[in-house]
């Protein structure tokens, strides 16, 4: 009879390996170099929630919710941690990390929730919505086949946000100071452009092009059938 087992290990060293466990639940730390992490996630089905901290930790948290998965966690590097998720079954990973860090999360079937990133973040799901809350980042990746998608945060001089679903609804809540090129095109769905003073350079009801402020930072919104919609934060 497999009996589950229970991690809970604290690693100081530059570099520190874990191998591929089952587990109902998994718990584990990792000291970083510097604030400035890197945080790669690949998982199966279940959820995926990074949130922000303090420090120079990454703390991986992990629960079975069904099934038999593995799970394994490895510092790579001083600065980068990898997390993967493999075999059969539903696991819900909640990573906290230093605000800076860089995020690349991979999923099936997940929900992906990210909260108080300043990094970069990439959030690849076939299954699942994607939630993207207090993110203040230079650039910002959301791909989803049938999820819908939620960003909620700043848009930065300069910066690059892409969010795109096939089937889901695609939504925006930003800052009424907004300065940014919009391109936003929804072949079934509509699009709704909220309160805000755009300059036009192309309006339909499948695609926009359009300009508020200097147009510094580049927001690009896409979905095939599902909705459109850009609000302003109050």
């Amino acid at each position: 009879m497999k009996l589950p087992l229970r991690i809970c290990i604290s690693l100081i060293s530059a570099a520190a390996f874990s191998g591929p466990v089952t587990a109902q639940s998994f718990n584990q730390s990792f000291r970083l170099a510097s604030p400035a992490a890197e945080l790669e996630v690949n998982s199966t089905r279940g959820e995926i929630k990074v949130i922000a901290g303090e420090g120079n930790v990454v703390k991986v948290k992990a629960k079975e919710k069904d099934g038999n998965p593995k799970i394994k966690a490895e510092q790579v590097s001083p600065g980068r941690v990898q997390v993967e998720v493999s075999g059969k079954g539903k696991v819900k990973l909640e990573i906290i990390v230093p605000p800076s860090s860089s995020l690349h999360l991979n999923c099936y079937d997940c929900n992906i929730t990210v909260r108080g990133i300043t990094g970069a973040v990439r959030a690849v799901n076939a299954e699942g919505e994607i939630q993207l809350t207090n993110v203040r980042s230079p650039r910002v990746e959301a791909h989803s086949t049938s999820g819908s998608i939620a960003f909620h945060g700043e848009v930065l001089p300069s910066g690059s946000y892409t969010l795109k679903s096939f089937s889901g609804r695609v939504s925006v809540e930003l800052p009424a100071n907004l300065d940014c090129h919009l391109s936003a095109a929804s072949f079934r769905g509509g699009i709704g452009l909220g309160d805000f003073d755009w300059r036009f350079k192309k309006q339909t009801d499948k695609l926009v092009e359009a300009t508020i402020g200097e147009g510094r930072a580049a927001l690009n919104l896409w979905t095939q059938e599902g909705t459109i919609q850009v609000m302003r934060k109050q």
